[in-house]
């Protein structure tokens, strides 16, 4: 069968870091006995040798000790955002297999150096077997301890907003302050239709769900009286760690949701465009 991508990924840059390592380790060996080679000349030879052979000697010992450096990710990998798993379903694989190797390709991103990993949101198909990018989040977040982790997106008019709200905070919390909250309007007419759901209001929704998220996570109490979302006087426990918020990344085009954004900090996550009406 085939090598997992995790897996070969992990191999390949082990190869390259070893591969380098091993070259300065090796000339680093060569320095250091041709740097014990040389005491005859440096205390005993003639006066010119000495100083090209003490250098010599020195660069040696220096080399020698990369045999003690532990090996670090490529540079090509360092600080970049990690690809985006979406869980796409493989009709030869089980569900289960597909999750892991989503998190066994996020381990093996946080290993390589990269920034974050990305989570989809879809429902009742085999586009992705991801219907909560929120809980694998929280999932990854107990086997990683550096790479942040994002929702990519949660689609904000499939949700109850009052635990959609707690989430964000738990998973916040759960991952040490390590959550990018991506927020989406949703396209997908069959996914809304089960929901019992329209794309009709999609928009103002979503508007007043970004509006919700602000309110519920930086204030002790916190009331909504919007078209959409009436909210009474609450609090929640579950505050995010990051201050104000997570950072939140929108995907979608409207003016409004964009201005808000502006607003309060926020940013447009870029994605593609669909059709004309909705992202």
């Amino acid at each position: 069968g085939q090598m997992p991508v995790a897996e070969a990924i992990a191999l390949e840059v082990a190869g390259r870091d070893s591969g380098r390592y091993s070259r300065i380790r090796v000339w680093g060996s060569i320095g250091f006995i041709a740097g014990v080679a040389a005491t005859g000349p440096l205390f005993e030879g003639d006066g010119i040798l000495r100083l090209p052979m003490w250098l010599f000697a020195m660069m040696g010992c220096v080399l020698l000790c990369t045999w003690w450096l532990p090996d670090s990710p490529p540079r090509e990998a360092r600080g970049r955002p990690a690809p985006f798993w979406s869980a796409l379903r493989d009709p030869a694989k089980a569900a289960h297999r597909v999750f892991e190797e989503a998190a066994e390709q996020t381990i093996a991103a946080e290993q390589m150096g990269y920034s974050r990993s990305w989570y989809a949101e879809h429902h009742f198909s085999n586009y992705s077997l991801c219907p909560s990018p929120l809980m694998m989040a929280a999932h990854m977040a107990g086997r990683t301890r550096k790479i942040r982790l994002g929702t990519a997106v949660v689609v904000a008019p499939l949700y109850t907003p009052a635990r959609l709200l707690a989430e964000i905070g738990m998973v916040d919390i759960l991952s040490g302050g390590r959550l990018d909250l991506g927020i989406g309007m949703g396209y997908q007419q069959y996914e809304f239709d089960r929901f019992c759901s329209t794309l009709e209001n999609v928009r103002e929704f979503t508007g007043e769900m970004l509006e919700l998220i602000r309110l519920g996570l930086t204030q002790d109490a916190f009331e909504m009286q919007g078209k959409h979302i009436q909210f009474p006087r609450s609090s929640i426990s579950c505050k995010p760690l990051q201050k104000p918020t997570p950072p939140i990344w929108y995907a979608g085009g409207d003016p409004a949701h964009l201005a808000w954004l502006v607003r309060h900090g926020h940013t447009d996550r870029k994605s593609t465009r669909l059709n004309s009406s909705h992202t």
